[in-house]
């Protein structure tokens, strides 16, 4: 081969290893993909009568336990869970739950969904993408909490439209393709440096209180 041809060949060949590199790069980086907002997140949003803050009003023996927060809800239509996350007043990372709640089992059934959140905006709703996204049937009852060793972690929303003074939330209420049917917590007390279960239940109240959120598609 004379010498202008080796050159030509040469150079080609560089270009296409350049290319192909190129793509591969492209092919394999990984984008950082704005999430779509959680459906609480939406709603809370949507209307500016629903004010947020943090909860600040608990009892001083509430140094001595810590909580799960969340809800009861219902998907109207089957759905895929495709990030959780949630408002979370206080930097840290937050293990998240959801359950399968159709005979009122509460959480002592096997999860379906355990993952952690890390939470370093506590302004804003953050969420994690789900590996795989979870597949929920339609009119079926879900629980998803978060667990939280400190208070401060918690923000309350209040519902002005969504409660009766004397009742606490009309339940259940609709969210889109979603209706919640609860508020729920659970009581973990702490005893020489170990948390302990306590108690577990719903309440009525006029808060949304736990923030925990998730993003969903509905399948088709």
């Amino acid at each position: 081969m004379d010498a202008f041809l080796l050159s030509r060949y040469t150079k080609n060949r560089a270009y296409l290893l350049l290319s192909f590199s190129f793509l591969l790069f492209s092919c394999n980086k990984q984008e950082a993909v704005p999430v779509q907002r959680g459906f609480l997140e939406d709603f809370i949003k949507s209307d500016g009568a629903i004010k947020v803050y943090k909860t600040t009003n608990f009892p001083n023996d509430y140094r001595h336990t810590a909580t799960y927060r969340g809800y009861i809800f219902k998907p109207l239509e089957a759905i895929k869970i495709t990030a959780i996350g949630g408002k979370i007043a206080a930097e840290g990372t937050y293990r998240i739950e959801l359950y399968d709640h159709t005979n009122l089992s509460w959480t002592k059934s096997d999860p379906l969904l355990v993952d952690s959140v890390a939470v370093s905006n506590t302004d804003g709703f953050q969420y994690k993408p789900l590996a795989k996204a979870l597949e929920l049937k339609a009119n079926h009852l879900y629980l998803i909490r978060y667990f939280n060793k400190s208070h401060d972690s918690v923000y309350d929303a209040l519902l002005p439209e969504s409660y009766n003074p004397d009742q606490g939330l009309y339940f259940p209420f609709q969210i889109k393709e979603i209706e919640v049917m609860d508020i729920y917590y659970t009581y973990h007390y702490l005893y020489e440096g170990q948390y302990y279960w306590g108690e577990e239940g719903t309440y009525n109240t006029p808060k949304f209180r736990g923030l925990v959120d998730f993003t969903y598609e509905k399948v088709r």
